[in-house]
């Protein structure tokens, strides 16, 4: 998917009627987080390493496990594990991998923010794909 076609497909924070994606964008993926976030980590982009420290603060995750450009991360039982995919878009096999993923029973939603892909098996979500800016 190009940059273009992701835009014009992807929706807005108030397109999400998701309680559990409304509140996530906007206690997480579209709120300031703090200037020790900001700086790329283990060669991973910068918008990811701030998502990812933003996700562990608020959803209290601890790392578990970093495979090339995912990285999951384990919770409670309230929030299950969460799937992190840095780049899920910037070429084809990172494409095929994103799909699969999404596709795989086990994860329950899955955010797309084309930089930065984020997957959740918290079993009392709806199977949902969100496409966001």
């Amino acid at each position: 998917m190009t940059r273009l076609g992701y835009w014009i497909k992807a929706k807005t924070l108030y397109d999400i009627h998701s309680p559990f994606v409304y509140d996530l964008c906007r206690n997480v993926l579209y709120a300031r987080a703090p200037e020790e976030a900001v700086a790329a980590r283990d060669g991973h982009t910068r918008r990811f390493a701030t998502l990812l420290y933003m996700l562990k603060d608020y959803l209290s995750l601890s790392e578990m496990r970093s495979e090339g450009n995912t990285l999951l991360l384990g919770g409670n039982d309230t929030w299950g594990r969460v799937l992190m995919v840095d780049a899920p878009h910037a070429d084809r096999k990172a494409e095929h991998q994103w799909t699969a993923l999404c596709a795989d029973e086990a994860y329950r939603v899955s955010i797309d923010l084309y930089d930065v892909g984020l997957l959740f098996t918290n079993s009392h979500l709806h199977r949902q794909h969100f496409l966001l800016r």
